[in-house]
Formats: structure tokens, sequence, C-alpha cells
């Protein structure tokens, strides 16, 4: 009987000392996890503010683009001779825009490799993906827009105007209503981007806010 004792605790006590080594083992990999998130938001963090500084410039510059285009576009309703030095500078510019495009990202290269598990928050994933998503869409703008350039301006500018030095040698032509319309069509363009731009700087901010936010409960636990 006693020795039936003894083999029921023996057994009770290595079966306590699996448990206890299995929750530690649990535990340290629980805590490896932990880390490996921290690494991976302090990284898209760091990826976000860049990316964000980035958009900032674009945002300017497709502003400014479009305020020039503007400009153009008055000269030529208001037929105004004397500026017509200045309205050739601004076609010069017609084969300028704006270039945000993102070839990676920390993110999407987690999302591929399937480490995007380590990342608890839900609804920071979910933010990430609607960046992303708006990255690609501007990918597609800025195409349209480079291909516009393309076809629709480089034949008008070669036409129009002498690039070195600067000379407008069809007057006539620079105040027509082909190239007002050409200003006109880059313009929307501008218009369109920048609205996209500037909804994912909002979503850049929001991403950025909560990932902080993880990164300062993560840093108190």
């Amino acid at each position: 009987m006693k020795y039936w004792i003894y083999a029921i605790g023996e057994v009770c006590l290595v079966a306590i000392g699996l448990l206890i080594a299995l929750q530690v083992d649990n535990w340290s990999n629980e805590q490896d996890n932990r880390a490996l998130e921290q690494q991976y938001y302090e990284s898209m963090l760091a990826q976000l503010v860049k990316d964000k500084d980035a958009l900032v410039t674009t945002i300017e510059q497709a502003q400014y683009l479009s305020d020039r285009f503007d400009l153009a576009i008055s000269i030529i309703d208001k037929n105004d001779r004397e500026q017509s030095a200045l309205l050739g500078a601004i076609t010069i510019e017609l084969k300028d825009y704006a270039d945000f495009r993102q070839k990676s990202s920390i993110f999407q290269t987690l999302v591929n490799s399937g480490e995007i598990k380590h990342i608890r928050n839900k609804n920071i994933v979910s933010t990430l993906q609607e960046v992303e998503s708006m990255y690609s869409y501007i990918e597609r703008l800025e195409g349209v827009h480079e291909q516009a350039v393309m076809t629709l301006i480089a034949d008008q500018l070669i036409e129009i105007i002498q690039i070195q030095p600067l000379e407008v040698k069809q007057p006539e032509a620079l105040y027509g209503y082909v190239l007002k319309n050409t200003f006109m069509l880059i313009r929307g363009l501008n218009v369109e981007t920048g609205s996209v731009y500037q909804q994912t700087a909002q979503d850049i901010d929001s991403a950025i806010t909560m990932i902080e936010q993880e990164l300062e409960i993560n840093n108190q636990e």
C-alpha cells in the first residue's frame, strides 16, 4: 500500500514539475513574442514618420503646381500677352508632377512573411491596411499623371517652346484652347491626387498615434 502511495506521489510531483516547466516555457515564449512585437512597432513607427514627412513635401509640391496652373489658366483667359514669358515658364512645369510612390513597407513585409501575427492590436493592423491601400491608390494616380505627361504634354512643349534657352516659338498656340485644356486636365489630376495625399496623411497620423499609445502601454507592463 505504501508503495502505491509513494508511486502516486512521485507521479504527481513529476506532473507538477512538467506543468511548471511548461508554464515557464510559455511565459518565456510570450515574453519573446512581446519583445518582437515591440520591435516591429518601433520599426513601423519610424517608417510611418518618414513617410509622413515625405508626404508633406509631396503635398506642398502638388499645391504649388496647382497654384501655378491656375495662374496659367488665368493668363490665357485674360489673353495677357505681357505675361507670355511667365506663361511659357509655367508651361514648362507641365512636365513636373508630385511623386510620392513608396516601393516597399515594413507592414507589407510582415504580412508577406506571416510575422503580422505578432501584432496583437487589430485596430492597428486595420489602419495600416488602409494606409497600404491608399499607397496603392496614389501609385495608380501618379502613374496616370506620368502617362498624361508623356502622351499629352511632351509634343506640345516641343512644338510651342524652346526649352534652352527658354523662348516661346508659337505665341498663338501658347494662348490657345488646346494648351488651356491641358492645364485644366493636369490641374484636375493634381487636385484629385492632392485630396488622396491629404487622406493618406490623416490615416498615417492615426496609425502613428495608435502605435505610440501601444508602445506606451507595453512599456508600462
